[in-house]
């Protein structure tokens, strides 16, 4: 599969779009929820479930859960077959991508 070069912003927009559930260039169904951090949704035991360290985005996919924008996105990407390479070579180059800086 060739994988297009992924300039800052299509990185910055490909972490958003998977990781805030908006999914639709991997074509996932998705359920957007919100959370109110003002009134300390991030601080229940529900959600720290969901994310150890209080942080958004966070997602349950069938009781999988995971925190972390970049695992999302990797996660996400894998399961949906698009936007990462099968070859090695391409995959490290998008993890690269995906990572903090």
């Amino acid at each position: 599969m060739a994988f297009p070069k992924l300039t800052p912003l299509r990185e910055a927009t490909l972490a958003t779009c998977a990781s805030s559930g908006r999914s639709k260039e991997m074509e996932l169904p998705f359920e957007l929820v919100g959370m109110d951090h003002p009134a300390h949704q991030l601080n229940t035991d529900a959600y720290r479930r969901l994310s150890p360290f209080e942080q958004i985005p966070a997602i349950d996919d069938d009781g999988l859960v995971l925190s972390e924008s970049a695992a999302i996105v990797i996660y996400l990407a894998k399961k949906a077959g698009k936007l990462i390479p099968t070859d090695l070579t391409g995959e490290a180059q998008v993890v690269r991508g995906v990572l903090p800086r």
